[in-house]
């Protein structure tokens, strides 16, 4: 076994300011080789330790592989340990396996876990072992490529140089074959600041993109595609619909919106709710009378929700009885259909805004959007027998796909 290392410019140099500078440059981890195999044997290559090490194997090592347990699997963790210590000769790195504990659960039904890394080591793979077997099932390995561009890797933890620019942070998974791309907005940080990385902001498969190659195939004229993946497509000459094509797109997400209703919008019968000119007022009477309220229907959307405005200008608490219907009345429309009931209670004096939730009107009326066409109505009815009850209006939740014309 032939070692080499490479020390960092904290060994050579007296300056902790240089010394700072350089660390972090290359982040640590498994560089180069180091690829281990089911029988144990470990390729040459190199590794950099968190003090900024370059530890290198020019010739292959190996570690003992141990038994499989008789019925039960088990994983190894394979680990490389190295203290730096200035000193000359430089310490040298050792390589061993953490014998995992045989797992009664079953793979790969269940997980089997390697041991935890102790300190003072780094893990450069993991191995699964069958019952009764000598050699390892397979091998994880820990490699990777990695490029900071206005950043640097200090003990595992990521900073940024110039604040005012953007740092990129770019690996590849040497065994999944994934390349990741992570992005710091440039000025969103000052200088030397610490990056919490978010989600990767590109992602490049194996097979090159298969969410755009997926979604973006062409077959007889037409786009189709498989929802598996994910993809952000910007087309700079647009992209053309007939009214057939419209028809067959699919969004799989919502987007939001509102719509208010103004007071007067309302109605009620003869000898109903008091017309004020401005909004609606509800009289004394025992049976209750009835404001109706008609919501504008929007054929591809679905309304979610309605609040309501009310204001109590008398002193006695009043209780009002809100509830959705396709037609104002029960015998005006066949097949009429009434739902959503709730009892909206307000005090003397005072003012609520309450949110009501579109139901699905068969038990247990869970929440339901309501999902207008070409032919049906919506109507919200406020029914109360007390007086001195002020409207002031809806505020309309939508909900439509992704899609905007």
């Amino acid at each position: 076994m032939v070692q080499k290392r490479t020390f960092d410019y904290r060994s050579a140099r007296s300056s902790e300011n240089l010394n700072q500078a350089f660390k972090g440059m290359l982040p640590s981890g498994l560089w180069d080789g180091l690829k281990v195999s089911v029988d144990g044997a470990i390729s040459p290559g190199f590794f950099v330790t968190d003090e900024g090490v370059k530890i290198e194997e020019t010739e292959a090592v190996s570690v003992e592989v141990p038994a499989g347990h008789e019925t039960l699997y088990r994983r190894d963790n394979i680990i490389m340990r190295y203290e730096y210590e200035k000193t000359v000769p430089a310490p040298i790195a050792t390589f061993e396996v953490l014998q995992g504990t045989p797992d009664t659960n079953e793979y790969p039904d269940h997980l089997v876990f390697a041991p935890d890394t102790p300190e003072g080591a780094y893990s450069i793979a993991t191995a699964l072992m069958n019952p009764g077997e000598t050699e390892w099932a397979e091998v994880s390995q820990k490699a990777y490529r990695t490029v900071l561009i206005n950043c640097r890797c200090e003990d595992s933890a990521y900073y940024i140089n110039n604040g005012s620019q953007s740092a990129y942070w770019i690996f590849l998974d040497l065994d999944s074959g994934y390349l990741y791309v992570f992005v710091q907005a440039p000025g969103e940080l000052a200088d030397n600041d610490q990056i919490f990385w978010s989600s990767a902001a590109f992602e490049l498969t194996p097979s090159g993109q298969p969410a755009i190659n997926d979604k973006l195939s062409k077959t007889g004229g037409t786009i189709t595609g498989e929802t598996i993946f994910q993809a952000k497509v910007n087309v700079d000459g647009g992209m053309e619909f007939d009214a057939d094509d419209i028809a067959s797109v699919v969004f799989d997400d919502w987007v939001t919106f509102t719509h208010w209703l103004q007071p007067m919008l309302a109605n009620s019968a003869p000898g109903g709710w008091d017309n004020l000119g401005y909004t609606w007022k509800s009289i004394a009477d025992g049976l209750g009378k009835i404001l109706y309220i008609p919501i504008p229907g929007m054929v591809g959307a679905e309304l979610v929700s309605v609040d309501v405005g009310l204001e109590n200008i008398g002193l006695v608490a009043t209780d009002i009885e809100a509830e959705f219907a396709t037609s104002p009345q029960d015998d005006l429309i066949t097949g009429n259909v009434e739902f959503g009931a709730e009892t909206i209670s307000v005090d003397g004096e005072t003012n609520v805004i309450t949110n009501l939730l579109l139901l699905d009107p068969v038990a247990p009326n869970d929440p339901l959007p309501f999902a207008f066409d070409t032919s049906r109505l919506l109507w919200l009815k406020l029914k109360t027998g007390g007086a001195d009850i002020m409207y002031a209006g809806c505020k309309l939740n939508y909900r439509r796909k992704q899609l905007a014309i």
